[in-house]
This record gives structure tokens, C-alpha cells and sequence, in this order.
């Protein structure tokens, strides 16, 4: 089970902060991300800026974006499934 909340901003609609809840072995644990900085790419509003942890917890993790792009051109390579490779193993091994 998990529920998740999110909070925009009411003038830009950009989320500004996102709860979530989950029951883990029948305890429901809750964590909190906050993100701001947001910088206009493309059209689009990123965050550069992403906060996370459990709530309550002041440990928190800080993400700072130097630099994104969109759609940046990828080789079909990159997607194809790697050969898996067995030194020492032949087909003897499997009859």
C-alpha cells in the first residue's frame, strides 16, 4: 500500500512538494520531497533543486541539477540487451 501527496503551487501549478506513505511489513513509513530552484528548459520548468528524506528526520538528502537537456540524441546501441559472457563454460555443462 502507498498513497501519495502532492502540493503545487497555486499561481504556477509546479509541484512543490510530494509526501509519500508506504506500509512496509505493517508500519506505515512517510517521506518528504521538496523541489524548488525551478529554471525554464525547453518550455518546460525543471526543478534543480530536490530535497528527500523519511519526515521528521532532519537527514536529508540534497540534489542540485548543474545542467539538463531534452530529448539529447541516443545511439540504438545503448538499448540493446548485453551478451552474457561464461568464461570456462561450455555447452557440455548444460546436457
Amino acid at each position: 500500500m502507498a498513497n501519495s501527496y502532492y502540493y503545487l503551487d497555486a499561481d504556477s501549478f509546479l509541484e512543490l512538494k510530494l509526501e509519500t506513505q508506504t506500509s512496509i511489513r505493517g508500519t506505515i513509513q512517510e517521506s518528504e520531497t521538496y523541489f524548488g530552484d525551478y529554471e525554464k528548459v525547453n518550455g518546460i520548468y525543471f526543478p534543480f533543486s530536490v530535497e528527500t528524506g523519511q519526515k521528521g528526520d532532519p537527514n536529508r538528502q540534497v540534489f542540485a541539477i548543474d545542467k539538463t537537456s531534452e530529448n539529447p540524441p541516443l545511439a540504438d546501441a545503448r538499448f540493446a540487451m548485453p551478451t552474457m559472457k561464461t568464461p570456462g563454460v561450455t555447452s557440455d555443462v548444460f546436457r
